[in-house]
């Protein structure tokens, strides 16, 4: 991966999901729109959903993420975590 990638960098922390068709790219507390700023983010979210794939942007401790895939960009609603931090779809956004 680039380098310009790196957390400590562009404030986003990609990681897998519970389906292996989407990842999930967490904001850095205060940086919340990093993932629009940050170029390569972009680009890697382009290649995902043009391999059919799905990015979930999600910030600390929201129960509303946003979805990335090739239907466009939508809210969503999610969960509360449940012990094990994780947290799963509810419907879209009100």
């Amino acid at each position: 991966m680039d380098p310009d990638l790196r957390p400590d960098r562009c404030k986003v922390v990609i990681g897998p999901a519970t389906d292996p068709k989407i990842l999930s790219f967490g904001m850095t507390t205060g940086y919340y729109d990093a993932w629009r700023k940050t170029p390569g983010i972009m680009d890697l979210i382009k290649k995902m959903v043009r391999m059919d794939m799905r990015a979930v942007i999600d910030t600390p401790v929201s129960t509303t993420k946003i979805v990335v895939d090739s239907a466009g960009e939508r809210e969503v609603e999610m969960s509360e975590p449940d012990e094990s931090g994780t947290q799963w779809y509810i419907g879209p956004a009100k």
